[in-house]
């Protein structure tokens, strides 16, 4: 990830417990995004909204807090121009020590991690990434949501109508493209990710094909006809 270039995105998986349960709520792996506002020091700087508020921190920092240290790199799929880049740059530093909005609104007067990103590249390219949709819709399409956690994070009632938009889709949106990801890269899977468990080998009795690993959290993984005992590719993972 040496070539990241101002204005891509840099998807993480925290595994604070709120962030969890937006991740289970879209249907995906990632619930936390920033954007590089600078790559011209030792590493990128990364531009997020945290909590308490929002700020700057280099990427070694930011993927430390990431499951495993895994991550997937988007880029807008039309380059940006100087203009924009500095455009984007200054969008970003006028949000910086903006406080964290915990409900998730997109209208309220804080930032949450893709409300800041997709405002970011908005502003600097007229681009809107991502949908914005209720809680209503986000969870509708959701086959297992854990509705107690979240009437407990809303104090009893969940605001159905709240507008908000995620990670998942920022990640999804056709005006991006994923220049890396270190769950998908078609090299050896334990060289990808820090902290992997020590079972990184496909199954050697062909009954047991499809297998979690070792650690929780992580997902399945299905090894194709032939491949018993051989070193598990990261292209065989399921979620």
């Amino acid at each position: 990830m040496d070539d990241l270039q101002i204005g891509d995105m840099v998807f993480i998986r925290v595994t604070a417990r709120p962030f969890l349960e937006v991740a289970n709520a879209t249907n995906s792996w990632t619930n936390h995004v920033g954007v590089v506002v600078d790559n011209r020091g030792d590493e990128p700087v990364i531009a997020e909204s945290t909590f308490p508020f929002s700020r700057t921190t280099s990427l070694s920092r930011f993927l430390k807090r990431s499951e495993h240290e895994c991550c997937t790199v988007a880029r807008l799929t039309r380059p940006l121009t100087d203009t924009q880049r500095a455009a984007l740059q200054n969008a970003a530093d006028h949000r910086l020590g903006t406080l964290y909005d915990t409900g998730f609104n997109i209208s309220s007067r804080r930032q949450f991690c893709s409300r800041f990103v997709r405002e970011v590249i908005d502003e600097a390219t007229n681009v809107q990434l991502g949908e914005v949709e209720t809680f209503a819709t986000l969870l509708q399409d959701n086959a297992n949501p854990n509705l107690a956690f979240w009437r407990l994070w809303y104090f009893g009632r969940i605001p159905w109508q709240r507008r908000t938009v995620t990670p998942a889709s920022l990640l999804r949106s056709p005006d991006v493209r994923v220049i890396f990801d270190s769950q998908l890269s078609d090299t050896a899977w334990p060289t990808m990710c820090k902290r992997f468990p020590l079972q990184d080998r496909c199954p050697a009795s062909p009954g047991a094909a499809c297998f979690r690993l070792a650690r929780p959290g992580l997902p399945s993984a299905c090894c194709p006809p032939g491949r018993a005992g051989q070193p598990l590719r990261a292209s065989w993972l399921t979620t």
